[in-house]
């Protein structure tokens, strides 16, 4: 299976000809949860806030920004160390920073925040829900969380009608491979044989420990 990280830098990497700094898009996709293991606190995706009512929902929406606020800080903190020590160019460090600091403000509603380079990192990041691995861990949470559990294909009509409108001109052209694929079924059985040609694909198959995501 491959990890979230794995899916978005695939997702950056054909979004990187739209970019201004291709290399430091490719670079903050890597690198963009780097700070979730060291996060307190658990992980409050949408579809649980969507099903809770009155406090339990406003509390659910508080813990789920300062969630988010505290891993991108982390995530600024833990890649700058890692560019510093591979030695590269401090412009480059700088703008990967800045995209890593901001990557998840879309979901606080937060777009004007976004530089271009940053709006093609949203979309790497929001193209995953649309991945076969981004469809089975939703549904895994799901389960995991008592909530309703969908089949592939609703849950991925389900993650279109919450995230499709957060995605640039760029990112849709990627999104109707991914729809295309899901409704053909090809993802649900991915192998890796289809290459380069696969948006669910990228390298290799180990997964590194990085199951983090929307």
């Amino acid at each position: 299976m491959r990890s979230h990280s794995s899916v978005v830098m695939r997702n950056a990497i054909e979004l990187s000809g739209y970019a201004d700094d291709p290399i430091s898009l490719i670079l903050a996709a890597q690198m963009h949860d780097i700070g979730i293991p060291y996060t307190k606190g658990r992980k409050i995706v949408e579809s649980e806030i969507a099903q809770a009512y009155g406090d339990k929902r406003i509390e659910l929406e508080r813990l789920a920004i300062e969630y988010r606020m505290e891993h991108m800080a982390l995530g600024v903190e833990m890649a700058k160390e890692v560019l510093i020590d591979l030695r590269i160019d401090e412009g480059v460090i700088d703008r990967t920073l800045d995209l890593i600091k901001y990557h998840d403000m879309w979901k606080l509603n937060k777009h004007y925040m976004y530089s271009n380079d940053g709006l093609l990192l949203c979309d790497a990041d929001v193209l995953w829900v649309w991945s076969s691995e981004g469809i089975d861990r939703d549904i895994e949470r799901a389960t995991e969380n008592g909530l309703e559990v969908l089949t592939r294909k609703e849950q991925f009509e389900y993650n279109k009608s919450q995230f499709y409108w957060r995605l640039s001109s760029h990112g849709k052209i990627i999104f109707k491979r991914y729809e295309a694929l899901v409704y053909e079924e090809k993802d649900l059985e991915c192998d890796g044989a289809c290459k380069s040609d696969c948006p669910f694909c990228f390298g290799d198959n180990e997964n590194d420990n990085d199951m983090e995501e929307l």
